[in-house]
């Protein structure tokens, strides 16, 4: 019996170097060769969340011990009997192997931009898949807990900022263009944007289109260093939105005319009175723009949108 424990935490420590490295090559495979999935604003998969508004994806994924039919547990490969430790083990196994590879799969079909998702940009850049691929088998926060007595759920959740630092993107920081056209000067703290009936698509790096399709906002006026949750907030509602940090205390509200590729587009109007005043452009430096959607409809705006 004194000589159980160790056997265990032996036990443990070798399945736990094992899964990491069928991990590792399950998390590569998904990056690569999976099929994409349905994209949206509240998840991609049943069992895997995107939060916008936090900037992060989670993948959940329970496993149960397999029972037979006299009760007993067995290998689930096998269909021999074995111990309820060493089931138990295979079953966290398997829910964290699960958790990660459709963990992998959202990354996938997330939007970049309003020409790309992740899948796109790790084809065509051999590099950015090696990093994605590292990141996930470091970075990615796991946690586990029993379900049941025969079950455990495996929980992995990644920051965009983890998966933005593995993008090859460069942020080469213009300066926003000056408007003095304006008839009185405001400084804002934020911008929020309501695009809510419109196709707009949340995405890693959106942008922010006047009237005659001029860029606005977008990444080429920020740095890597403030856009490590992506560029602006999805919220659900104006309430959301004006408590939300990023808004501040005097945000600048306008209602989106339209969408352009899944980006909003705000009218001439709204765009001299936020580029007339430097504190503001100053503000948006930072990414302190909120865009209101409509919630759980983001695979009928993406279709939309197209």
């Amino acid at each position: 019996m004194g000589q159980e424990g160790p056997r265990n935490n032996i036990c443990m420590n070798s399945l736990f170097t094992m899964t990491r490295t069928i991990c590792a090559f399950a998390v590569a495979t998904c990056l690569w060769a999976l099929p994409l999935t349905a994209r949206g604003f509240l998840s991609n998969l049943p069992t895997s969340f995107t939060s916008w508004e936090k900037g992060s994806i989670t993948s959940r994924v329970t496993s149960s011990v397999e029972i037979s039919e006299k009760g007993t547990p067995v290998d689930s490969h096998s269909g021999y009997p074995t111990s309820l430790n060493r089931a138990r083990m295979e079953a966290y196994k398997h829910a964290r192997e699960s958790a990660l590879e459709r963990l992998a799969t959202s990354i996938r079909s997330m939007r970049v931009d309003a020409e790309s998702t992740v899948a796109d940009v790790l084809e065509e850049h051999e590099d950015a898949r090696g990093r994605l691929t590292e990141i996930l088998t470091t970075a990615v926060k796991i946690s586990e807990r029993p379900s049941g007595f025969y079950s455990s759920t495996c929980e992995a959740t990644i920051g965009f900022g983890d998966i933005i630092s593995a993008l090859p993107f460069e942020f080469p920081q213009r300066e926003f263009p000056q408007r003095d056209d304006a008839k009185i000067r405001t400084d804002y703290t934020g911008l929020v944007i309501d695009g809510r009936g419109l196709p707009i698509v949340p995405m890693l790096f959106p942008s922010v289109f006047t009237e005659r399709g001029l860029e606005l906002y977008g990444r080429p006026f920020v740095s890597s260093a403030k856009a490590r949750t992506g560029l602006v907030t999805y919220c659900r509602n104006e309430d959301e939105a004006m408590r939300h940090r990023k808004a501040g205390a005097r945000p600048y509200y306008t209602v989106a005319l339209r969408s352009l590729r899944g980006c909003p587009v705000i009218a001439d109007r709204d765009a001299r009175r936020i580029l007339a005043s430097p504190e503001t452009t100053e503000r948006l430096k930072s990414c302190n723009v909120i865009i209101i959607i409509n919630t759980g409809k983001g695979e009928n705006q993406e279709a939309r949108a197209r």
